[in-house]
């Protein structure tokens, strides 16, 4: 039987225009000052951003995703696919212009294989205990630019 989707969607409100909050979220090196989950990151294609673009997620708990860039559309769309162990996450943002502030829609899916499927669907609930303050630190960054 195939693994189902586990989806999560949010909304987060930055104080900044679309084009700084795409900076610093697309950008796989910058992750570790405002993503609690992340101990670093080590890119696999370079430091240059776009559809393609490869890293290693070295985490707290130990767990070692790679992700792919998969849509780039500066200011306006970013998404990604990570796997690791049997697990596979896409994560969707939508940034839309308010003013000088930024809307951001974030859909995240989870789902795992085989005996993850358990693993999958708790990553998936715990989802909002954890993005919506990373994404408030996101936005504090921006403030200290």
């Amino acid at each position: 039987m195939p693994a189902s989707w586990h989806v999560r969607e949010l909304d987060a409100h930055f104080s900044h225009p679309a084009d700084a909050v795409f900076d610093v979220v697309s950008r796989p090196l910058l992750r570790p000052q405002w993503q609690s989950s992340l101990r670093a990151v080590r890119m696999i294609t370079g430091q240059e951003v776009g559809v393609g673009t490869r890293w290693l997620d070295l985490t707290w708990a130990g767990a070692r995703p790679e992700l792919e860039v998969t849509v780039h559309e500066p200011s306006s769309s970013w998404s990604e696919v990570g796997t690791w162990s049997g697990i596979t996450a896409e994560l969707d943002l939508r940034l839309t212009p308010v003013g000088d502030e930024t809307d951001v829609h974030v859909t995240v899916r989870i789902k795992g294989d085989g005996w993850q499927r358990p693993l999958g669907l708790g990553l998936s609930l715990a989802i909002p205990l954890g993005l919506p303050g990373d994404l408030a630190r996101a936005d504090k960054i921006l403030g200290r630019r």
